[in-house]
């Protein structure tokens, strides 16, 4: 039970930190960069509404996952700690390649 509920509070901290850069991302005037990139896109990206909207769509849809992830982890913590680690892994190549297709889109 206390792994679960460990799980579902570093879970529900994802969470959080991915509506906060979706909330960013839809008030922000800059373009907002791939959440560990330092880089300054401003000279790359042409059409930053909407490509701020799209980086937004991308963010809200992995704070979902995560939020999925919490729920699960605090009822089946064995379950739980498969999307975890599953988020970690291949959620962090699946969203890093969905940020390249938006950047090139808008580029």
């Amino acid at each position: 039970m206390l792994i679960g509920v460990i799980l579902c509070g570093c879970s529900l901290f994802c969470t959080l930190l991915f509506f906060f850069l979706t909330f960013i991302g839809e008030k922000y005037g800059k373009p907002i960069c791939f959440w560990g990139g330092a880089k300054s896109l401003e000279d790359v990206v042409k059409d930053i509404p909407c490509y701020n909207a799209d980086m937004s769509i991308l963010y809200r849809v992995w704070a979902a996952a995560w939020m999925i992830t919490a729920v699960i982890s605090l009822f089946l913590s064995g379950i739980g700690l498969v999307l975890v680690i599953a988020n970690i892994s291949a959620g962090v190549y699946i969203v890093y390649r969905f940020y390249k297709r938006i950047l090139s889109k808008y580029s």
